[in-house]
């Protein structure tokens, strides 16, 4: 689990006790799109900040990232994870007492978890790691001109070799259809789609090279 979530260098900083990992959630088909993930996660806060956990760990499919970006999750990890069961997931942190960056972003959580003020305690070794970035650029968390800049450089150089999934959009159309993306640096080996995944996302490689293979029966 060290490995899996890069959790070294914060173990090297934070008191065990004061970290959590939430590994998985499973929520029915019939209640998946309702707020029955956002009623779970606040009816935990009462033990999280009476044992003053001061971070989160956890990871999501690329499908669920706005989402949980949205709620104050954050990227953190200069890798992401394969699972063979799960698929590709990306690591997130919680970082419990930043109220501030909560309500800062709008989350929805701000108004469930208890406002420490000057006593919040707020590693450093956690903005640290967010400051030096990770393998995956938001668009939720990124200036628009920043990120797209990131990829129009990138689309540059496929439309040079006629190789385009945004051929005829205009510039703000192509804006618009990236205006929820992310862009993800990826592995070697690193098995981004499987058979049978619930996934609908439009993967574009900007750089280097997909390949598509099935297992033999």
């Amino acid at each position: 689990m060290i490995d899996q979530y890069s959790l070294a260098p914060f173990l090297a900083e934070i008191p065990k006790e004061a970290m959590a990992v939430g590994e998985r959630a499973m929520v029915r088909p019939r209640l998946r799109g309702s707020d029955i993930m956002l009623k779970m996660m606040t009816a935990g806060n009462k033990w999280v900040n009476e044992n003053r956990i001061q971070v989160i760990f956890g990871e999501r499919g690329r499908h669920l990232l706005n989402l949980y970006l949205s709620l104050g999750m954050r990227t953190y990890a200069e890798k992401n994870i394969n699972s063979p069961e799960a698929g590709y997931l990306i690591p997130l942190v919680t970082v419990v007492e930043d109220v501030a960056y909560l309500r800062q972003i709008n989350s929805s959580l701000a108004e469930h978890l208890r406002d420490f003020g000057d006593d919040a305690r707020i590693p450093d070794c956690i903005r640290r790691d967010i400051d030096d970035g990770s393998a995956v650029l938001s668009r939720l968390h990124t200036a628009p001109s920043f990120y797209w800049s990131e990829v129009q450089s990138a689309l540059a150089e496929l439309e040079a070799n006629r190789i385009s999934a945004l051929d005829g959009f205009s510039e703000e159309e192509a804006a618009r259809c990236l205006d929820k993306s992310s862009i993800i640096q990826c592995e070697a080996g690193d098995r981004v789609l499987k058979r049978g995944g619930v996934a609908r996302n439009l993967f574009v490689v900007l750089d280097g090279t997909l390949e598509v293979a099935m297992a033999m029966r």
